[in-house]
């Protein structure tokens, strides 16, 4: 009888754990460090984050939720701080000066527009695309 109740119990824990993995609510966007602190699956976030970014950028990039159910992706790396906007409001990168050059590249919508700029060690490409 004992054995099961803690197999019964083990088990509730486990699954409240998965049901809460990356609990984001679609449309808002998120800092890396925030989505680890919500149970946020690193593996997810891994795979969402370029392939050039260095060892825990993720802490200090945004991602925006796009499913309920924690599918995410990369927006940018914040040059200097990602500021956690609370519950229910979405997640910024601190303003900086416009000399700042986020690593890789970094994605920004604005109504129809869409914006992606890459750096590379010593310049800066900006594509913009108008829906």
């Amino acid at each position: 009888m004992r054995l099961s109740s803690t197999v019964a119990v083990a088990t509730l824990f486990l699954n409240a754990e998965l049901a809460t993995a990356i609990n984001c609510t679609r449309g808002l966007y998120y800092c890396g460090a925030t989505l680890i602190a919500l149970g946020g699956n690193r593996e997810r976030i891994d795979s969402a984050m370029p392939k050039c970014s260095a060892v825990n950028v993720y802490l200090y990039s945004l991602f925006e939720c796009l499913s309920d159910t924690g599918e995410i992706r990369f927006i940018q790396t914040c040059c200097n701080k990602c500021i956690d906007g609370g519950l229910g409001h979405s997640d910024y990168c601190e303003p900086v000066a416009p000399t700042c050059r986020p690593t890789c590249s970094s994605v920004t919508t604005t109504g129809s527009t869409l914006s992606v700029s890459t750096t590379r060690r010593s310049a800066t490409t900006t594509t913009t695309t108008t829906a």
